[in-house]
C-alpha cells in the first residue's frame, strides 16, 4: 500500500468490516494484485479505480468490469478494431458479446458496459500498431461506483435451461459461487 498526496494505492488486501463504509473511495486505486474483502453489509462510498493486469501471451480473453463503464474506457490500453470508438474502426472486430447462442461483434466501444456483463476481446502484443510487440503485462483500468451488495443478474441469464450465459464478477471483491441464490433449473456449475 502506498500513498500519493491524498490518494491511496492498494496492492495488498483491504478488509471493510460489517456495517462499515469506505468513505472517500474516489481516492482509492485497487491495483491489479489487490483484494477488496468485504461482506454484504459493507460498502464503498464514491467512485473507485480498479486495475487488472493482462499477462502474456497475446490471445483471446474473457472479461467483465466490476463498475459501470464503457468498453472504450476499460480497453483503452489495448489495440482495438472493428467498432466505432476503436483504434481502427474498419478492421476485423476484436471484441464480442455473447447473446446466449452466438457471439456478435460489439459495434460501438462507447456503449455502456454494465458490471458483470461478460465479453471477449483479443489482446494483441502490439498495442499501438508500430509493428513492435509491447511488453506485457498490460494494465486495464475502470473507474466508477461499485454495484449494490445485492445484485440481481436474472435478466442476463439465458432463458433456455440448457443455454449458456457469459457473466463476469460484478464486484471488486472475489465472490463465492456457493453463496449465490439460484432458481429452479439453474445448474450450479461455473466454467472458467
Amino acid at each position: 500500500t502506498s500513498t500519493n498526496g491524498s490518494r491511496l494505492f492498494l496492492d495488498g488486501q483491504l478488509h471493510v468490516p460489517v456495517g462499515a463504509a469506505l468513505a472517500g473511495a474516489e481516492h482509492v486505486t485497487l491495483q491489479s494484485d489487490a483484494v477488496l474483502a468485504g461482506t454484504s453489509a459493507s460498502r464503498m462510498n464514491g467512485d473507485m479505480r480498479m486495475q487488472r493486469e493482462i499477462p502474456s501471451p497475446a490471445g483471446w480473453r474473457m472479461m467483465a468490469s466490476p463498475v459501470p463503464t464503457t468498453y472504450s474506457e476499460l480497453l483503452s490500453t489495448l489495440w482495438t478494431q472493428g467498432a466505432a470508438g476503436s483504434d481502427h474502426p474498419p478492421g476485423q472486430s476484436t471484441q464480442y458479446s455473447y447473446s446466449g447462442s452466438d457471439f456478435s461483434s460489439i459495434s460501438d466501444l462507447n456503449d455502456a458496459l454494465e458490471p458483470g456483463h461478460g465479453f471477449i476481446v483479443y489482446v494483441f502484443a502490439d498495442t499501438n500498431r508500430d509493428r513492435t510487440p509491447d511488453p506485457f503485462p498490460f494494465t486495464l483500468t475502470a473507474s466508477g461506483m461499485e454495484s449494490g451488495v445485492d445484485l440481481d443478474l436474472t435478466d442476463r441469464l439465458h432463458p433456455d435451461p440448457l443455454g449458456w450465459t457469459l457473466l463476469g464478477n460484478p464486484f471488486a471483491a472475489p465472490v463465492d459461487f456457493d453463496d449465490f441464490t439460484v432458481g429452479e433449473g439453474v445448474d450450479r456449475s461455473v466454467y472458467v
